[in-house]
């Protein structure tokens, strides 16, 4: 079976590189949006190999913060150059949410994806009032849903150390008994 950091190790270029392909085979973009797009993704596969997999193996609170403004920075040149980009979100939530030690880290770490999404469409939209309801919209609803999922998921990966916990002192203290018997 593959490790899950390993696992990691080949989902985040694969998903980067399939969400960006279409992007610069297909649309129409001009060269520097080419460019912009293929940047995004780099940054992406550079702050989870250089950052976020250290983070994944037990780090801190300053790599933690630099993993994920390269997260939201990534996300939002992305979309400034092509919204559809957007759709990195789907790699980006996940790591903040494996990637930070606390609660409080993911919430943190989805609100800033969310903002790097807001800017991007709000910058791709020549900041107009149409170009921030899109940001707010798509920016603020996938905080949303991360967050609650997120929290959802932090709580029940909770809930299973803990009877683990539980069971291992059971064990220890069962074989106690038996020592004694």
């Amino acid at each position: 079976m593959m490790s899950e950091s390993r696992w990691w190790d080949a989902v985040v270029p694969i998903v980067a590189a399939a969400i960006v392909a279409p992007v610069l085979i297909l649309s129409d973009l001009d060269v520097l949006g080419r460019a912009l797009v293929a940047a995004s993704a780099a940054l992406l596969i550079v702050a989870y190999f250089g950052f976020g997999r250290r983070l994944r193996q037990g780090g801190s609170t300053p790599l933690a913060v630099v993993f994920v403004i390269l997260l939201a920075i990534s996300i939002g040149v992305g979309v400034a150059a092509a919204p559809f980009i957007a759709m990195l979100q789907t790699l980006a939530y996940p790591l903040v949410w494996v990637s930070v030690d606390t609660r409080r880290g993911g919430v943190l770490g989805s609100v800033a994806i969310g903002f790097g999404v807001f800017i991007g469409f709000v910058a791709h939209g020549g900041f107009t009032i149409e170009s921030l309801w899109e940001g707010i919209l798509s920016g603020g609803l996938a905080v949303v849903f991360a967050t609650a999922l997120g929290l959802w998921i932090s709580s029940i990966a909770e809930y299973g150390e803990e009877r683990a916990r539980l069971v291992t002192e059971l064990t220890e203290a069962q074989s106690q008994v038996e020592a004694l018997s």
